[in-house]
C-alpha cells in the first residue's frame, strides 16, 4: 500500500529534478557537483523503491531503499566535507 507522505516526497523529487535539469549549466559551477548529483540520484532511487515496496517484494524493496539512503548519506557527507574543508575556485 502506498503512503501519502512517500508519494508527496516523490513528487517533490520530480520538482527537484526539473530544477536540476533546467539549470544544468549552473549546476556545473556548483562545488563538487558530481558528488552532490550522485547523492541526489541515490536519494531519488531510495524514494522510488520506497513507493515500489508497497506493490512488489516488500522485504527486498525495503532493503534496497535503505541501501540507497545509506549511499546517499555517504555521498552527501563526502560532498559536505569537501565543500567545507577544501579551498576551491568559483568560476563565473
Amino acid at each position: 500500500m502506498i503512503q501519502a507522505n512517500e508519494l508527496l516526497t516523490l513528487i517533490f523529487s520530480i520538482g527537484l529534478w526539473v530544477f536540476i535539469i533546467s539549470h544544468k549549466e549552473q549546476m556545473k559551477k556548483f562545488p563538487y557537483y558530481k558528488l552532490f548529483l550522485t547523492a541526489v540520484i541515490a536519494l531519488t532511487f531510495g524514494w522510488i523503491s520506497s513507493i515500489l515496496e508497497g506493490f512488489v517484494w516488500f522485504s527486498v524493496m525495503d532493503m534496497i531503499k535503505h541501501f540507497f539512503f545509506a549511499i546517499s548519506s555517504l555521498f552527501f557527507a563526502v560532498w559536505g566535507y569537501h565543500v567545507f574543508t577544501d579551498r576551491y575556485e568559483v568560476s563565473e
